[in-house]
């Protein structure tokens, strides 16, 4: 109430379905609300055509979501620890047994995918803080993707970074559409969201118009 109301969509596997409207407009308290971040006061969240109870980002996760926040550095990263933690924050509970971490899996999982996604860092070990903003991002992703997500939520993917690292963006999201992803992407730009989307939801005022 008072953030959004009459708010229906759908997102199919293989799909990009983009988000636009101004700032301010509530496309980014729809995401938190169905993320679980914001808790609702009313709707439903069907997955694969089933009702699916989230009352917080644990539950969002267990369920499959990824949500790549639009505050990089407030949620979506913790800039003092390294590249190899930070990477590793959504598999945790995927690589320990009695609370013990198997590190080696986890390891080669985070080295194969900063390699697959070009992240400029001289050690795993480098602390995230210390990277450029593009790369930053790209770590944010990395921790969704080794988790495997079946439904992606960027939320202002590619605010704050260079012309390059857009692009590599990009094609980071149209191969997950590819591997049968579902993917929403939340933008203020409206080039980038006609180049991108498959379809379009204009929001204003709390509501898809």
């Amino acid at each position: 109430k008072g953030v959004c109301s009459d708010v229906s969509f759908s997102v199919r596997k293989g799909e990009i379905v983009g988000f636009t409207g101004l700032v301010g407009a509530g496309r980014t308290e729809i995401m938190q609300l169905i993320y679980g971040f914001i808790k609702r006061d009313s709707g439903k969240v069907f997955i694969d055509g089933k009702e699916t109870l989230i009352r917080s980002p644990r539950d969002a996760v267990r369920k499959g979501i990824g949500l790549i926040p639009e505050e990089r550095k407030k949620q979506g990263l913790v800039l003092g620890l390294s590249v190899f933690d930070n990477s590793a924050l959504t598999i945790l509970d995927q690589y320990s047994v009695f609370g013990l971490l198997r590190r080696g899996e986890i390891g080669v999982l985070v080295r194969n995918m900063v390699k697959k996604m070009d992240i400029k860092t001289p050690t795993l070990k480098q602390q995230v803080r210390l990277l450029s903003g593009g790369n930053q991002q790209k770590i944010v992703l990395s921790k969704w993707f080794v988790r495997h997500c079946k439904i992606y939520i960027f939320d202002e993917p590619t605010r704050g970074i260079d012309v390059g690292a857009k692009v590599e963006i990009y094609k980071l999201m149209q191969n997950l559409a590819q591997d049968g992803a579902a993917v929403v992407m939340v933008s203020s730009e409206l080039l980038e969201i006609m180049n991108m989307s498959d379809r379009i939801e204009v929001v204003f005022g709390g509501r898809i118009v």
